[in-house]
């Protein structure tokens, strides 16, 4: 690598050798500077390895063993380095720092020896160190590490508006809004053609047998005297002669009057209907509890299927106090009966499927009312089966439990030991006091169908029904057709006014004789509170009646306001209802003596006094003004019965006639007075009156 210009100059031998070991004192010691410079970087990255002073010390001595290094020292001392650094186990670091170092030195440290020139005179001049040759081009290092981000860049310049977007989807339907405002009610349309008459309908069956009618009261005996006027036939006793034919029934009471005036077999006005099942009737169905059974007659059954379970139905009584109970069922016998098996040989008691048929109770601890139990078949001799059938069958030694007492009907659909399970036996029903073959007692025990209870203590709970049976569905059902339940009210339940009961077969009038004047009946209460009264009156017209023409002559609720009835009660009265009877009934145009019929008449101008309001009957017996007389009586219509009003005249649906119901504005003990008014005079106007009744609640 190094050239030396050789003379025989002794001078420049000199120069040459002074030259050389200036060169070798340099390259030692940027060799020793190196090593000393690694030494400190190991030092200053902490040690890394504990062998890498043991590799430096190394080094040095194979400097200090190579003082001269020539060009081919170059390749050993870096390889030299590179083996003994992996050989050490130092970090990749630490072995990287010490190449790049050694690299580095020889880089700038190793330069070919100065090139002196000689000039003519053999001496040496121009000398200078010229650097060598470039050498290739070394390998790519390694990624160095990455460095810190730099700062952020000013924000470009703001972009054009983009391309609007497609258009999204259809979203989901939102939620149904809240019904707007009821629109208001259109013009009513014209009345539509009258349909045909309808096809005549089924025949109904036969009623029940009627009870016996209340004997009639016994006459005074009279002293000996003239011949007395004969009286009004009196009703029939119990077992006696067959009675007159009696009057036609008005038609029964609308709206809520009939829960508490049901059919005469319960004792007439005073009972509260609580219960009435009737599936002969198509438009009915079955109550909660029970279940339409599909059988060939339309009928309800239980809803359980299991044996030993009983379906159940509650009626509500409404709260008012009652002490009676009265009520009638009939029913079906499907399959095998066993009438008390369940309370006799399996213990069961009130509160579970003592009966095979059904009980019915109140209160809690359920308390007995009445029972209607089926038998497995009637039978009268022998002992078969004999706890299968009812109490009453001879060869039966099995009673009733003792919280049923006598208090039950017990029948079977069967008249010999044929029942089976899944069939029905619609010929003999159940419970309705017919049928039984003879020597058979069960149909006249307790007189069914109807039966009556009267409760040790008065009570206002509900009554339970409930289906009772001790076989499974597939075997057993009771198939009930039709049920009736009522209550007798106490207290709170409507009461009869004393003599308020008219009926006669005759019928009164007024007993003055002026005009615009008033007869007066009271009759007494009883001192029992009440709020709500209710009541009937059927009269006939007699000659000239005016509505309320009394009114707007200026009398009051004290005197002569209205042609017809008035019920008040109370000092100084009060209104509780009246019946108005007008002129004649006339319709829409005829303006003939309009304010003296009804004000529900079209034409009248009239409206009924501000304390009457529209507690009122008003009706007409006369349909026309060429039929109104004097001294004429007018059988044919009779008043305040909701019928016989011409086409066009709305009094006949006013208020629902023939019954009124008045809820008074405070409770109160008053008696009732009824007054029977009249404008004319006797020969001129009067009001024939055939029946009335007033109860209060």
């Amino acid at each position: 690598m190094y050239s030396i210009k050789m003379g025989s100059n002794v001078k420049i031998i000199s120069i040459s050798v002074a030259a050389f070991v200036l060169l070798t004192i340099t390259l030692y010691g940027g060799l020793s500077f190196a090593v000393w410079n690694l030494h400190t970087q190991s030092v200053s990255l902490k040690y890394e390895n504990a062998n890498l002073q043991n590799q430096i010390s190394e080094l040095r001595g194979f400097i200090g063993a190579n003082p001269n290094p020539h060009s081919s020292d170059e390749a050993t001392v870096m390889d030299t380095l590179k083996r003994l650094t992996r050989q050490s186990g130092s970090s990749q670091s630490a072995t990287d720092l010490l190449a790049d170092a050694l690299a580095e030195l020889i880089e700038k440290k190793l330069y070919t020896i100065m090139d002196c020139a000689r000039d003519d005179a053999d001496n040496l001049t121009d000398c200078s160190l010229k650097p060598g040759p470039k050498g290739d081009k070394g390998c790519l290092g390694d990624q160095g590490k990455e460095g810190p981000q730099g700062m952020n860049g000013e924000p470009g310049v703001k972009g054009h508006i983009g391309y609007p977007g497609h258009k999204g989807e259809v979203g989901p339907k939102g939620p149904i809004g809240n019904p707007g405002p009821m629109g208001h009610r259109g013009v009513k349309g014209d009345m539509g053609e009258i349909g045909q008459r309808g096809e005549a309908g089924v025949k109904g069956e036969r009623g029940f047998k009627g009870h016996y009618g209340f004997p009639g009261h016994k006459g005074e005996s009279g002293g000996p005297g003239a011949k007395g006027v004969k009286g009004d036939r009196g009703f029939g006793g119990n077992n006696g002669r067959k009675g007159e034919k009696g009057m036609t029934g008005v038609q029964g009471p609308p709206g809520s009057i009939p829960t508490t005036i049901p059919s005469e077999a319960c004792g007439g006005l005073g009972w509260r209907k609580v219960a009435f099942i009737d599936m002969t009737d198509t438009s009915q169905n079955c109550p909660q509890g029970l279940t339409l059974t599909g059988y060939s007659k339309r009928s309800c059954g239980r809803t359980h299927t299991n044996a030993w379970a009983c379906s159940s139905v509650t009626f509500p009584v409404g709260g008012g106090q009652y002490s009676r109970v009265c009520g009638r069922a009939k029913a079906y016998q499907w399959g095998e009966m066993n009438s008390f098996l369940g309370y006799h040989r399996h213990s069961r008691g009130i509160n579970a499927q003592y009966v095979a048929g059904l009980s019915f109770t109140h209160g809690t601890p359920r308390t007995h009312i009445w029972s209607f139990a089926a038998g497995l078949y009637q039978g009268i001799s022998g002992t078969n089966y004999g706890i299968h059938r009812c109490p009453c069958n001879p060869g039966n030694t099995a009673s009733p439990p003792p919280y049923v007492g006598n208090d039950y009907f017990c029948e079977s659909g069967v008249s010999s030991n044929s029942a089976r399970g899944g069939r029905l036996y619609p010929a003999d029903p159940l419970w309705d006091g017919q049928g039984c073959i003879h020597g058979n007692q069960c149909c006249s025990l307790n007189n069914p169908p109807w039966f009556f209870k009267t409760l040790p203590t008065p009570t206002t709970d509900d009554i339970e029904m409930r289906l009772c049976l001790t076989n499974a569905a597939s075997i057993s059902n009771i198939a009930l057709e039709q049920m009736e339940l009522y209550v007798y009210c106490h207290g709170d339940g409507h009461t009869k006014a004393t003599n308020s009961t008219i009926r006669l077969l005759s019928k009164c009038g007024r007993t003055h004789t002026n005009s615009i004047d008033c007869s007066s009946v009271t009759f007494p209460v009883g001192g029992d509170q009440y709020s709500r009264v209710c009541g009937r009156a059927k009269a006939y017209h007699y000659g000239w009646l005016y509505s309320f023409l009394g009114y707007h002559q200026s009398r009051g609720i004290n005197a002569q306001y209205v042609d017809g009835l008035s019920f008040t009660h109370g000092t100084p009265r009060t209104h509780i209802w009246t019946f108005a009877a007008g002129l004649y009934q006339g319709i829409s145009g005829d303006t003939n003596y309009r304010n003296y019929r009804c004000p529900c008449n079209p034409g009248n101008t009239y409206t009924s006094p501000p304390f009457v309001g529209n507690d009122y009957f008003c009706e007409s017996g006369v349909s026309s003004r060429s039929a109104v007389g004097r001294n004429i009586f007018y059988p044919d219509d009779p008043l305040w019965d909701g019928q016989g009003c011409i086409h066009g005249n709305p009094c006949c649906s006013l208020n629902k006639p023939p019954w009124f119901t008045k809820t008074l504005p405070t409770p109160t003990t008053d008696d009732i007075e009824m007054r029977m008014c009249i404008w004319q005079i006797a020969v001129a106007g009067n009001i024939a009156l055939e029946q009335m009744e007033l109860y209060v609640y």
